[in-house]
């Protein structure tokens, strides 16, 4: 097309705001003609893995000091060879930018964008980074992804502030080598989020300083790390009290603190302690008002690998707003109590060794209003509705 399309043809085209490159291979840079559309807001050049990473970071500098640097909105480089950001600046340029993917990469360095450009959903996920700049970029009214999964990172940035306007949706920090939070200087700012995930670091103390900083969040995920105890007070700011759901999976807990009583966490709905090693429910959580899930199925001693949870929680039952209760792969013995209608979704199934009787919610079971999960070889009783082994 190159007699049709001239450079002064490009120019011309003030109605091409998407153009799309995607998993070309055999491409070694970036088209000349990129840098001549006047109106360019979105952009695609994932899985372009011919051009090398130098050649890569030299297109971008150049399309952020062009004219196109002005008016991108949507710029995809995922499943590239980039190893280091563009300098400071060009990236500055791009004033408009709102959404930045560069998932699937090499990148190890970064340089910051500066606070005039406000990103609404920024992906680096699965990349080589092991530090980010605390003036990486401003974020807009409505973040809605901030992804830096599978990375290299030892420590929680201070690149956010809870006392900021702006809440964002979610900020993902799973999969990196995180211990705890970049507190160097004892200025922690926080993270205005709703959710944020942690799991899968190395975490061993509950980073207290999330929520010491004012962090509004509703979801937290801790799951995977290494922690063993929750210091008492460890909960605390002025916004600890919106939490909702937590996720304490594959760790090496053994108790809560005093921090998970209702009088803490007045709105907590979902918990779940499965892959623990507990050796009792902890009752801290469980007078909740709003709690509707609670989960702590497949408790092991940490030593001898051994199932160590062996008592059914005498009461639960009777928590307030409790419909579902997970309790799988222990080691249940005789339950005494009698099973409710308001609790109906009940797992204990891989207890070898328990003994309970479901007359009480039989009649629900039938109706199909009851879902409890068993073994076909429990020892169940009260209910000939239930397939089970003579």
């Amino acid at each position: 097309f190159a007699e049709e399309f001239t450079e002064e043809a490009w120019d011309n085209m003030t109605n091409l705001t998407d153009i799309e490159l995607y998993n070309c291979p055999k491409i070694s840079r970036l088209p000349e003609f990129y840098y001549n559309l006047p109106a360019l807001q979105a952009m695609n050049l994932a899985r372009c893995k011919g051009i090398s990473a130098n050649q890569l970071r030299a297109d971008w500098t150049r399309l952020a000091e062009e004219k196109t640097g002005k008016t991108v909105q949507i710029l995809y480089m995922s499943y590239n060879n980039l190893e280091e950001f563009p300098e400071s600046s060009a990236l500055s340029k791009m004033v408009n930018l709102g959404l930045l993917d560069l998932a699937y990469n090499n990148i190890k360095k970064l340089h910051p964008f500066g606070t005039g450009v406000s990103l609404s959903s920024l992906y680096l996920n699965n990349n080589q980074i092991e530090e980010i700049p605390a003036n990486l970029c401003a974020f807009t009214d409505d973040v809605e992804s901030l992804t830096f999964a599978h990375n290299k990172l030892t420590k929680i940035p201070n690149i956010f502030d809870a006392s900021s306007v702006r809440q964002m949706g979610s900020v993902d920090f799973s999969y990196n080598e995180i211990t705890g939070v970049d507190n160097s200087n004892g200025t922690y700012k926080g993270i205005n989020a709703a959710s944020i995930s942690l799991s899968n670091n190395k975490i061993e103390k509950f980073p207290s300083e999330l929520f010491a900083a004012g962090s509004p969040i509703t979801t937290l995920d801790l799951s995977g790390n290494q922690m063993r105890t929750i210091p008492k007070g460890s909960i605390k700011g002025k916004n600890a009290h919106l939490l909702q759901i937590i996720d304490f999976r594959f760790n090496k807990l053994t108790s809560l603190s005093d921090d998970f009583r209702s009088t803490t966490l007045p709105y907590i709905t979902n918990m779940d302690l499965s892959y623990n090693c507990f050796t009792e429910v902890p009752v801290e959580p469980l007078n909740s008002a709003v709690l509707r899930a609670f989960a702590i199925n497949h408790q092991r001693d940490e030593v001898t690998d051994q199932r160590c949870l062996r008592t059914w929680p005498t009461g639960i039952t009777t928590c307030p707003s409790l419909i579902q209760f997970q309790i799988g792969s222990n080691d249940i013995r005789k339950v005494e109590e009698t099973l409710t209608s308001h609790l109906y979704i009940v797992n204990i199934a891989d207890n070898p060794n328990i003994s309970i009787d479901v007359t009480s919610v039989c009649p629900y079971i039938k109706a199909g209003m009851y879902m409890l999960f068993y073994d076909k070889t429990q020892d169940i009783r009260g209910c000939d509705a239930l397939d089970l082994e003579n």
